[in-house]
């Protein structure tokens, strides 16, 4: 449709439910008609990318997608996305071009699949729809990205093991040995499993009591971290084990792959008949809600547990009344002396004298 914006005519076409718009820079209304056919024809021909020959299918775009991200993410996550991937090609959005998947498409999705599966298992699989139409925008085969929204009230593991908890599971039969050196180790530094399974003793320093990580789940997971009394310990006796045939393994090599970790976990959490939500994970959860319960801002917090935003550091952090006075004070170190204030206004008058 034709539309005048000021003195000038401007073009509005919708095609496969994305609104073109583009100034016709013609004052003249049957020289704006003439070129917003030759507009619509070149949406609809392919010059701006729109080819129906050009652009695949979501089931099409599959292969490129998957060897796209098997050079971005490790392969445990590639599995993730392969098993969050399928419930989408068992739909209708699967035969859909990619230029054509839009918010209405995506939403008969949402409730197709709504009343058979869990919210978070809905939102896994509009995670991996949403990554893959990134993709295809970045590479030009689209032009927009279509708003993936996912559902709310999505249920998120907020187990937290306190200590007596931990001292629990540490002394019960079935916790080996692996997990009775990590649990702790994990709690008091926050690492991932697989940042803590990665670890190098060339990342470790003993005197100056921090650990490294060097590579992590984002860019923004390399930081160094402090160590409590505890986990520099068990450091410590790790490193009194080092020979010279293991001096070049991770710090942590005898306590298996993250799979056989999980395994020996869900076992000890079934023996000791803990929720669901109780997993290896928890450790981290446990470290940054204990940071965030202790008055730690949200950007230290960031830099410890190595959040890629701060939105997710954030989620921890819960200043009580208490806190809040802290900080105020802060801004006075002066007034909050004895005296503090008549220093202070004396001071003011007598500058202003």
């Amino acid at each position: 449709m034709l539309i005048k914006r000021g003195r000038v005519w401007q073009s509005r076409i919708m095609v496969a439910g994305f609104l073109h718009q583009k100034s016709l820079k013609t004052r003249d209304k049957q020289e704006a008609l003439r070129r917003e056919a030759t507009f619509r024809l070149e949406l609809t021909s392919g010059d701006f990318g729109l080819t129906a020959g050009k652009i695949p299918t979501l089931h099409a775009f599959e292969e490129r997608f998957f060897n796209a991200l098997r050079l971005k993410v490790k392969p445990r996550t590639l599995v993730y996305y392969k098993d969050v991937w399928k419930p989408l090609m068992g739909n209708s959005i699967a035969h859909t071009r990619l230029d054509r998947i839009t918010p209405a498409v995506i939403e008969e999705f949402k409730q197709k699949r709504a009343p058979t599966v869990k919210v978070s298992t809905l939102n896994h699989s509009l995670r991996a729809l949403r990554r893959a139409l990134r993709l295809a925008h970045e590479w030009n085969l689209i032009k927009r990205v279509p708003k993936v929204t996912l559902l709310p009230n999505e249920h998120q593991r907020e187990f937290t093991i306190d200590e007596s908890l931990l001292a629990k599971m540490l002394a019960h039969e079935k916790c080996s040995e692996s997990l009775e050196v990590l649990l702790p180790f994990l709690v008091d530094t926050g690492l991932r499993i697989g940042e803590a399974l990665a670890l190098e003793w060339s990342a470790v320093s003993l005197p100056k009591k921090t650990v490294t990580v060097v590579l992590g789940k984002t860019k923004f997971a390399k930081r160094t971290v402090p160590l409590t009394e505890r986990a520099l310990a068990i450091l410590t006796n790790l490193r009194a084990k080092v020979t010279e045939e293991t001096k070049d393994r991770p710090v942590f090599h005898e306590a298996g792959g993250h799979y056989w970790l999980d395994h020996q976990f869900r076992a000890l959490r079934k023996a000791m008949k803990l929720p669901q939500d109780c997993v290896l994970h928890s450790c981290r959860h446990t470290f940054c809600t204990r940071l965030g319960s202790s008055g730690v801002d949200a950007f230290t917090l960031q830099k410890l547990a190595g959040h890629s935003s701060i939105t997710v550091s954030a989620r921890y952090v819960h200043p009580d009344a208490k806190n809040m006075e802290n900080a105020i004070a802060r801004l006075e170190p002066e007034k909050s002396k004895p005296g503090g204030h008549l220093r202070y206004l004396s001071r003011l008058y007598q500058s202003r004298r």
